[in-house]
């Protein structure tokens, strides 16, 4: 994150600025002798397709904006079991989380302008292959299945909890 970067925090609009960090209750460890902090701009969110953004702290892209909403995704992934990749997703803290079905597809829709924020500042983009999602496709007795998009063809199929797909 730099100077003027537009976050979205707490429901709260603003841009980054930097101070010492002796002048910041709340910071991220990760970042060196200055932390960040947040001015709210308030008012409609100030965000366009494809924007670097900082959402509680952690690093996305925004994929869509609407009147209400600004639908963010991560800039790293991971490779994983359905459960242990909706934990990774909402490890970020608040507003973090595995997409819905529909909000996955949305994703795909806008990927390449995704991508190529994410080329620009040095991230790996989002590849051609299978993404989960939080929504759950049929349950058993002995196993639950979640819906997962193919990013190389945008084609909506399923897996079982145990199977290793990417997330965001």
């Amino acid at each position: 994150p730099t100077i003027g970067d537009k976050t979205f925090s707490n429901n709260a609009y603003g841009r980054i600025i930097y101070v010492p960090i002796s002048s910041v209750s709340q910071y991220r460890s990760s970042w060196d002798s200055y932390k960040y902090a947040i001015t709210n701009e308030g008012g409609t969110p100030p965000f366009k397709l494809g924007d670097l953004v900082v959402q509680n702290g952690a690093l996305g892209v925004v994929f869509q904006v609407s009147d209400s909403t600004v639908q963010i995704v991560s800039v790293t992934e991971t490779s994983a079991g359905w459960g242990t990749a909706k934990t990774w997703c909402s490890d970020y803290g608040a507003g973090w989380c595995l997409p819905s079905r529909d909000v996955l597809t949305n994703l795909y829709t806008n990927k390449e302008v995704v991508n190529y924020t994410l080329s620009a500042n040095g991230y790996t983009t989002i590849g051609n292959r299978d993404y989960w999602s939080s929504s759950e496709s049929h349950s058993d007795s002995w196993a639950r299945s979640f819906y997962k998009l193919d990013f190389s063809n945008g084609e909506i199929d399923y897996d079982w909890t145990g199977y290793s797909n990417y997330a965001r």
